[in-house]
């Protein structure tokens, strides 16, 4: 991959920053949540979140994302083979387009491949804290948040001097290096990161013996600047350029093939705040610029690419009324842009671009009915250019029995524009897009509650109900065309479930045990496919006592669901079966600067599949050594 530019920017950033002294990420870890665009304490959210701090992704020593995610309530992953393989999840029965992935308040989801988020790509060695935020969001963060939002804080806004620099290799051939840092500069902080993951790779086919590698390369750097006593200034910038290797598909059963697909993404955002002297009122503008690009190559020809592109201006205005209320009101404008290349035939011409432009404004208020109830509400109008107007909206309650339970009650509108693909999208001989297409529609209860006995015990449990009106099958078939196609479903497609979590504090280790029911059915009855109707997860991690070790162990579990097989057609439904995956880290700590830690994934070997044909990832040990100073 041509990262040489990228590589010797982070190598210059890594070397001024090399002098650096330790200091604690404790900073970082003191952000709001994403269920508000107000200052809200989670204890004040109508909805269940979940947080994964940096102490215990240190602590796992997972390489990607998806590794802290997987087993959380309300998540199924379906990753289509080893590391960099297509990698998507779904959120309490929804579309992998209805979860909106955001990185340091930026959009990650990739319009130009169908709005999903491909979380194969997102290494968690740069990552400070991931909050995950279940139920529809749109009010507050736009189309496509409509079963939830995650949002990843990278360590790129660390603060004090601090550096961290880490070497690894294991199993498969698989090397890493990354390094963080964070330095006090003239006028302001700097902070910037770097990963870099290079591996042979697994046999993603269930045939053959050829390894599927996989290549990553990602880059970030964030300044703020204190301007003076009431304006303060951020700049922040990523990026990923990746090479991922894959098989082809024959007959709907994959087989050993030379097939390439490079991707890059790059954001760069401009965050200002405006708080006048002795005033209860702030004011932001946040400026964003997002691409997405991908090209493929299948045995040497290019079988063409896309690219995305999300230009973004919002503008908040928060103001305190007194104590106990807030309310927040903004504007913001969004443009989509969309790039498919590829070679004219017979069958017809895949070139092309498109866009649509947003115009949005939003409201939010925040506040307590009594000592003891808080009240929510958040509403948003969509004008877009292709569609009709929208309107998303969100109320919610929160009531404090006593010192140990309280409950929350939410319901809500949430939806999500065609994506670029379903509206235009063109794939010889298989896929003809539909522009007539409505944007899918979901309206959602949720009733839950807390419950925390003593300070090391806690207990949340919550049940949703949600109903999706004019859900796009991108599988449809025109007749007349001879293609597959776009089209809205006739009726509601119905998801009920229950969510639970649970964290006790033991001495020297923390223990948490998740679980997940869903019923996810589409208009005609039929399950959804790749939903587990059950899946959890039991997570120990630990500074063992009296010594300089600590361990992690995650046991993840997958219930059985269905997918579609293509082998035959029209498409018939298979069932997969539930597999249980096990994942351990190790760590030594030398000294106050040097450790080391031994990384097992899939420590079982388990033989599993997370989409039908394409085989799970392996057993694997990944060995690193650390230097902190």
């Amino acid at each position: 991959m041509e990262n040489y530019k990228t590589i010797l920017a982070c190598a210059a950033i890594t070397s001024v920053f090399g002098s650096a002294s330790a200091q604690s990420l404790s900073e970082i870890e003191s952000i709001k949540v994403t269920g508000s665009r107000l200052n809200v304490s989670a204890d004040k959210i109508a909805a269940q979140v979940t947080v994964i701090d940096q102490a215990q992704i240190t602590q796992s020593g997972a390489v990607l994302v998806t590794d802290l995610l997987r087993g959380l309530p309300g998540i199924t992953v379906a990753q289509s083979g080893g590391v960099g393989a297509l990698t998507e999840i779904r959120v309490r029965g929804s579309e992998t387009n209805h979860v909106l992935v955001l990185i340091d308040g930026v959009v990650a989801n990739d319009e130009a491949q169908g709005g999903l988020i491909d979380l194969a790509h997102l290494t968690s060695s740069n990552v400070a804290r991931i909050e995950f935020l279940r139920g529809p969001q749109s009010a507050l963060w736009g189309s496509g948040a409509v079963s939830g939002v995650i949002s990843i804080t990278t360590v790129s806004g660390a603060m004090g001097d601090q550096f961290q620099s880490t070497l690894s290799a294991g199993t498969q051939n698989t090397k890493q290096f990354s390094a963080r840092a964070a330095k006090p500069v003239s006028y302001g902080q700097l902070g910037a990161y770097i990963t870099a993951l290079n591996t042979q790779g697994s046999n993603v086919a269930l045939q053959g013996e050829e390894d599927d590698g996989y290549d990553n390369l990602t880059a970030g750097v964030q300044f703020s600047t204190q301007l003076n006593d009431e304006n303060t200034l951020t700049l922040s910038a990523r990026h990923s350029d990746y090479e991922v290797e894959y098989d082809s598909s024959n007959g709907g059963v994959q087989v050993d093939a030379d097939n390439v697909t490079d991707g890059s993404r790059q954001h760069l955002q401009i965050l200002w705040k405006f708080t006048p002297k002795d005033t209860n009122y702030h004011t932001s503008l946040q400026l964003i610029g997002s691409e997405d690009d991908n090209n493929s190559v299948n045995s040497g020809l290019n079988t063409g690419g896309t690219t995305g592109n999300r230009l973004q201006a919002t503008w908040l205005n928060v103001y305190d009324v007194n104590d106990n209320w807030q309310i927040a009101a903004g504007a913001e404008w969004v443009q989509r842009l969309f790039q498919q290349r590829g070679t004219a035939s017979d069958w017809g011409d895949p070139n092309q671009k498109q866009d649509d432009v947003t115009r949005s404004v939003l409201t939010e208020v925040n506040g307590h009915l009594t000592t003891s109830t808080n009240v929510s509400a958040s509403a948003r109008f969509d004008n877009n250019s292709r569609f009709d107007n929208a309107t998303s909206w969100r109320v919610g309650i929160t009531q404090a029995i006593n010192t140990e339970i309280s409950l929350f009650a939410s319901t809500g509108e949430a939806v999500r524009a065609p994506s670029f693909t379903e509206l235009f999208g063109f794939f010889a001989a298989s896929f003809v897009g539909n522009p007539n297409l409505r944007p899918e529609k979901s309206q959602n209860w949720e009733l839950g509650f807390s419950w925390q006995p003593t300070p090391a015990l806690s207990v949340d449990v919550s049940w949703f109900n949600s109903k999706l009106t004019d859900e796009i099958n991108g599988f449809a078939f025109n007749a007349d065309l001879g293609l597959s196609t776009a089209e809205n479903m006739a009726g509601d497609s119905n998801r009920e479930g229950l969510d639970l979590s649970a964290t006790a504090t033991l001495p020297g280790a923390k223990l948490q045990l998740t679980y997940g029911y869903l019923d996810a059915k589409q208009p005609s009855g039929v399950d959804e496919t790749r939903r587990a109707s059950h899946q959890g997860a039991m997570t120990l991690y630990s500074d063992l006592k009296d010594s300089d070790w600590s361990g992690y162990i995650k046991l993840a579990y997958t219930g059985s669901r269905q997918d579609d097989s293509f082998a035959t057609w029209p498409a018939t439904k298979v069932n997969l079966r539930p597999y249980t995956l096990l994942s351990a880290n190790l760590e030594y700590q030398f000294n106050a600067h040097w450790l080391a830690s031994l990384r097992l994934e899939n420590v079982l070997d388990t033989d599993y599949q997370d989409v039908v044909s394409y085989a799970g990832r392996p057993l694997s040990a990944l060995f690193s050594v650390s230097y902190r100073h």
